[in-house]
């Protein structure tokens, strides 16, 4: 299969998201000629949360920002409707629907009201009811990210009424806490998603009571999805959390894209000041408890960014360690460029983890736990070590052998974010081909950009 260009080439840095340059990609007339078959499509981009407005939105929001941005940029007729977060300083964009509302995880705290909408939120179907009565299910497609916040199961009977795409940020499509992973044994579950057995057991984190909560909403949520299975396409970021899902839901469309990472700055020329690093939220599932022990056994620098219910703990456990709060995109990459390795020790079975191929984007090289979804960057390209994080003896090693030739390994982490292809028009070749296969809508729709959503096969 031929390449649309080599991203092996020293310009790879430079790719872009400008529409300019995707127009001087090349295709044959015959694939033009056949994509033009399929009606001209409109995506809608829907999420409880976008962006970067602080630590709360989380990783799956920036990338549920910038996908958007990289689909409307390449020709995708494009619109975003947001529930509660969205950057302030783009509110004004005319593709823009900002339904205004609040997180309802943390005012259902507070709140009784809050609390039932977390249920069904009537508020935010009747909100998106009247975005899409005027939207044909012919030619629009959903694509939704998060929902558990503030659109709750109440808008996922109105989107499943349209061909829709489901990100798999999370597994709260199949599992009612969404990390399926038990906090009370502190292990990765290993029962059936939604079985008797399932709910029935006392896995959450806050209690008994939280997992009612999250049991009635889930039923809810398989009340209102219907029938709409073969109109539903499954988006994974890794092969782990489509191997996971998959089979449950096997009637639908799997595929699994890595997430696009954007524009890439050079590495910044900063003084080396930790040995390893973490970046992301600082909970117990995500081992960061284990990283900042093994770091104080194997007598290394450690440093946290980010916030979290350990935080606390990590503090009065491990004073040597380095604590910081949340920091935005640019200031994490630059921050990485002073780490000796970034290390994601998940010890629940996550769906991806961004900060290992923005470490290897730097040329840091990356420790990445068996359990995560973005070890499989590390076991295909290279650029660090797999470890298990739940044996000391292996954690220990992984930290004493990155940090005794981080120069190979640093080399080595450059060379394995050029080959696994995260850039922008791979991603929109992906996924803009994968639509119009399973749903025969065309998303692109200005003739001279359809070049990057079309992979050419030289056979």
């Amino acid at each position: 299969m031929q390449k649309m260009f080599d991203r092996r080439s020293p310009q790879w840095r430079k790719i872009s998201a400008r529409s300019d340059d995707y127009a001087t990609r090349w295709i044959p007339a015959a694939v033009r000629e056949d994509m033009t078959a399929s009606p001209h499509g409109h995506l809608i981009s829907m999420s409880d949360y976008y962006g970067d407005e602080g630590a709360d939105t989380g990783g799956a929001g920036v990338s549920a920002l910038r996908i958007a941005d990289i689909l409307r940029t390449a020709g995708v007729d494009l619109e975003v409707v947001a529930g509660f977060a969205y950057p302030r300083d783009r509110r004004e964009e005319i593709d823009l629907t900002f339904l205004g509302g609040a997180d309802l995880r943390t005012a259902s705290k507070t709140s009784l009201f809050a609390l039932a909408a977390g249920l069904w939120n009537e508020t935010a179907r009747h909100q998106v009811s009247s975005l899409l009565e005027t939207r044909n299910p012919a030619n629009t497609v959903i694509m939704l990210h998060q929902w558990t916040r503030y659109l709750s199961p109440a808008v996922l009977a109105k989107v499943s009424a349209f061909p829709h795409v489901i990100y798999v940020h999370d597994y709260f499509w199949a599992c009612p806490t969404g990390t399926y992973y038990n906090y009370r044994t502190s292990e990765p579950c290993q029962l059936l998603p939604g079985g008797l057995r399932c709910m029935s057991t006392a896995c959450d984190r806050v209690g008994v009571m939280q997992k009612g909560y999250r049991v009635v909403r889930h039923l809810l949520k398989e009340a209102a999805i219907g029938q709409s299975a073969e109109r539903r396409i499954f988006i994974h970021v890794s092969d782990r959390s489509r191997h996971f899902l998959e089979p449950l839901y096997p009637n639908s469309t799997h595929a699994t894209i890595y997430h696009p990472i954007g524009f890439v700055p050079e590495p910044a020329a900063v003084e080396r000041a930790f040995d390893v690093a973490y970046f992301g939220r600082l909970e117990p599932e995500k081992g960061v408890i284990e990283l900042a022990a093994a770091a104080k056994r194997t007598g290394k620098k450690c440093l946290f960014v980010g916030n979290g219910s350990e935080e606390e703990k990590l503090r009065e456990r491990f004073p040597e360690a380095t604590i910081m709060g949340w920091l935005p995109r640019n200031r994490v990459l630059e921050t990485m460029c002073s780490c000796g390795a970034v290390v994601l020790p998940s010890l629940w079975r996550e769906t991806w983890g961004s900060i290992v191929p923005e470490a290897l984007s730097q040329s840091v090289p990356v420790l990445v736990s068996t359990q995560a979804g973005s070890s499989e960057l590390v076991t295909q390209f290279g650029g660090g070590i797999v470890f298990d994080p739940s044996s000391p003896a292996e954690f220990d090693d992984a930290i004493i052998r990155v940090t005794a030739d981080r120069a190979s390994f640093s080399e080595a982490a450059g060379r394995a974010f050029v080959s696994a292809g995260l850039d922008e028009p791979a991603y929109v070749e992906k996924f803009v081909r994968l639509v119009q296969n399973t749903f025969d809508i065309e998303l692109c729709n200005r003739p001279e950009l359809r070049q990057a959503a079309v992979r050419i096969d030289a056979t």
